[in-house]
């Protein structure tokens, strides 16, 4: 009888703001989306996955004008300890390169950017909560048609409860 060992593959995912700021949503209605990314990060802890932020990750939530948010977020980046991208200029070149292929929107640049970064550094998935304009199944086929056809990283476009294990 021989047995299979399931070898635990680290995934390099990019988490984009719509994550983080999940942990700081207290709408019922998104308790399960909460419960899935603090799922994610205790996996991350684990050393399941190694995660990503870029500046404009950290930029948007310096934004937040509710201070106890902002605090909240910022120690929850700080605990979780994502390697922290600086932003090059082949991000923003892509990120306009997506929004004049109409796959991202000119009013939500930053959407493509938090893509961008992912592609740029190679990352397995851009992880957000972002349902309009990241995690859309046109998005998804689109980004894919662009970057394959000009030799870039195709990175998936996910939420936290597609890649947590739920065993």
């Amino acid at each position: 009888e021989c047995a299979v060992r399931r070898e635990v593959i680290s995934m390099y995912l990019y988490l984009e703001t719509s994550v983080w700021n999940m942990l700081v949503d207290d709408n019922s209605i998104n308790a399960e989306k909460r419960r899935d990314t603090e799922l994610l990060l205790h996996e991350a802890k684990s050393g399941k996955h190694e995660l990503y932020v870029s500046d404009l990750v950290v930029q948007e939530i310096n934004a937040d004008r509710n201070s106890s948010h902002r605090s909240r977020l910022l120690d929850a980046i700080s605990v979780a300890g994502p390697v922290v991208i600086a932003e090059r200029d082949e991000v923003l070149a892509l990120a306009n390169a997506y929004v004049s292929n109409g796959i991202v929107p000119a009013r939500y640049i930053a959407d493509g950017m938090h893509i961008a970064y992912a592609v740029s550094n190679a990352l397995d998935a851009v992880i957000s909560w972002n349902m309009e304009h990241i995690v859309k199944v046109r998005t998804r086929r689109e980004i894919r048609v662009y970057n394959e056809a000009n030799g870039l990283n195709v990175p998936d476009l996910g939420t936290p409860s597609e890649v947590i294990d739920r065993e």
